[in-house]
């Protein structure tokens, strides 16, 4: 693999899934809403703001019925020099 390539060895690896709560959902959402002031057409901002509220309810329903948002992979890999 790449880290062989790059002179390491593996010792261990380990995978963690990642789970997303509601403030990372309403983080992302609220940068959505911070960029939609930057529109030219008011008529097309506010359609965009009202999907990202019911965006926001459905994620957050979701979350709190799944304990979180599972989506991907953290990875931890333990290497040495060769």
């Amino acid at each position: 693999g790449r880290l062989g390539l790059a002179g390491f060895r593996i010792l261990e690896a380990r995978r963690f899934p990642i789970r997303y709560r509601a403030r990372y959902v309403n983080g992302q959402l609220n940068m959505c809403l911070a960029r939609i002031e930057r529109f030219s057409s008011n008529g097309l901002g506010m359609a965009m703001r009202a999907y990202v509220e019911e965006l926001r309810a459905r994620a957050l329903q979701l979350n709190e019925r799944q304990d979180g948002l599972w989506h991907g992979n953290d990875y931890v890999i333990a290497v040495e020099p060769m």
